[in-house]
């Protein structure tokens, strides 16, 4: 198989999606922000995205059309990494400190902008 062919970027990005999970959480976010539907008919939307795998298709398509295999596989190497899984179970923490300390920060500066 060729280095950076198409087969080849398909599975440094499927490598590279699995050490960084973020497909609940992108399935998430889109359920989400989906107007009209009920908590109950999310969920149950939810379920069915994750059950029929289209999500996983697309964001291979995707990750493969903008990075080479060898730097999918290079981020895959580093999502599996302890330096990077210490980063993802703090980020949301660090995440949530940055938005509380620079609300205010924010406020003061829509004063100052908008004068009031």
């Amino acid at each position: 198989m060729e280095r950076d062919s198409l087969e080849s970027r398909q599975a440094a990005a499927r490598r590279f999606l699995a050490a960084l999970p973020v497909e609940a959480q992108i399935i998430e976010q889109m359920v989400a922000a989906q107007p009209g539907f009920s908590s109950e008919e999310k969920v149950k939307i939810a379920r069915v995205l994750r059950d029929r795998g289209d999500v996983e298709s697309i964001m291979v398509d995707v990750w493969i059309q903008h990075l080479s295999a060898e730097h999918l596989d290079a981020l895959a190497q580093f999502y599996a990494s302890p330096a990077a899984r210490s980063l993802l179970k703090t980020q949301a923490i660090v995440q949530e400190e940055l938005r509380r300390r620079m609300t205010p920060v924010m406020e003061a500066a829509r004063r100052e902008a908008l004068g009031y």
